[in-house]
């Protein structure tokens, strides 16, 4: 296991199998067809997850996470840096609120 973690090993494995978030972040994309999204509650918030298979096992992705991961790459892996929703809706995943 590299330095940034289980979970965000799991974003980037994500991100290189083809998973995409779409512009407006309502949805997950793999291999042209839209992955079903839950709803989980973190901290009193609810957030959208959805599930990634890798070497048998199920791992469970953040979408605002993998959108972060899609704009800005790498850098959402510093141990200083905090993914939010710039207007504290935690259910818009779109590219401009990330």
């Amino acid at each position: 296991m590299s330095k940034i973690g289980k979970r965000n090993e799991a974003i980037k494995e994500a991100y290189n199998k083809g998973y995409r978030v779409s512009e407006c972040g309502t949805k997950v994309e793999y291999r042209g067809r839209e992955r079903k999204l839950q709803t989980v509650i973190t901290l009193g918030k609810p957030y959208f997850r959805f599930s990634v298979c890798s070497n048998g096992k199920s791992t469970n992705i953040m979408v605002h996470r993998l959108q972060a991961y899609q704009k800005y790459k790498g850098r959402v892996f510093k141990d200083t840096l905090v993914v939010r929703h710039k207007n504290d809706d935690s259910l818009d995943n779109s590219k401009k609120n990330i």
